[in-house]
């Protein structure tokens, strides 16, 4: 759900689970990394009676659509994500551990 960039070679992917519960990278075009995909997690009444559905990654919604459940997949825009400015490296590395095997 989260985007990785590539800058050296342009690739984008969307990092997702499978059915297994596994991560999957999925190559993904420049228009589809202006959005985030989000899973809600919680949908309760806030003061006020005020409606929030909290996302995976921490997001507060408020007013969401009254149709919005748990486990529901929501398209966040990411145009806030812009203004966080990251250290580019040309170095990625990936680790992956299988304990007790």
């Amino acid at each position: 759900m989260d985007i990785i960039e590539l800058d050296k070679s342009g690739d984008r992917f969307r990092l997702l689970f499978d059915t297994k519960g596994r991560f999957v990278l999925v190559r993904i075009k420049k228009e589809e990394a202006a959005f985030k995909l989000c899973r809600i997690t919680k949908v309760y009444l806030g003061v006020n009676k005020v409606p929030f559905a909290v996302t995976h990654d921490g997001r507060s919604i408020r007013y969401p659509d009254p149709e919005a459940k748990v486990r529901l997949i929501v398209v966040c825009v990411c145009a806030l994500l812009h203004l966080m400015s990251m250290q580019k490296i040309s170095l990625c590395f990936f680790a992956f551990s299988r304990l007790g095997q």
